[in-house]
């Protein structure tokens, strides 16, 4: 018996970036999930630490841009594509 796996996932599916942000007055919670890794990563940052979170924003944008090689418009600050 031959069996066969097929991935039937949209191209763009597998390049979404799943975010949320619990926000309070000392802190901010990131959960973001990434088509690299199955596990929510979790980030505590300050509140009000705006330039902080678009840094963990990019960070996972370009590290998600390299493992697919997929195009990106600027990696520092660009969309996906």
């Amino acid at each position: 018996m031959n069996t066969q796996t097929v991935n039937q996932l949209t191209p763009s599916a597998t390049s979404t970036c799943f975010m949320a942000i619990e926000l309070s007055n000392t802190s901010w919670l990131i959960g973001m999930m990434t088509p690299l890794s199955d596990k929510i990563s979790l980030r505590k940052i300050d509140s009000g630490a705006v330039q902080q979170l678009i840094e963990i924003i990019d960070r996972a944008r370009f590290y998600r841009h390299n493992a697919q090689k997929s195009s990106v418009k600027n990696p520092d600050r660009g969309i996906f594509r």
